[in-house]
């Protein structure tokens, strides 16, 4: 089965939550072994942030929880690594998503 190796995505979210908390929330996502966050612009009301998510996870939609729960919102996926073991060899799909 194919799974989510790594997810780079750019998030729009309220200054409350800092990065540190929202990192931990996301990795304690079942899968998840590594989080990075990048605040690249701050504006009054808003930080955009890049968030690398790093691990074996099947979908998006526990990432996706997390920021509803924290009133943070994906403005665009940048991109997506999958990898699956097939005959005992990697076979490794990258695709980037604008």
């Amino acid at each position: 089965m194919t799974k989510l190796r790594k997810v780079v995505l750019d998030v729009l979210k309220p200054h409350s939550p800092d990065i540190a908390t929202l990192a931990k929330k996301i990795a304690d996502i079942e899968g998840i072994d590594g989080v990075n966050i990048s605040v690249y612009e701050i504006d009054k009301e808003v930080e955009n942030v890049k968030i690398t998510v790093i691990g074996k996870f099947e979908n998006l939609s526990d990432i996706r929880g997390q920021f509803r729960n924290l009133e943070a919102q994906s403005t665009r996926w940048m991109r997506l690594l999958l990898a699956s073991r097939l005959s005992g060899r990697r076979k490794h799909c990258r695709r980037g998503i604008m």
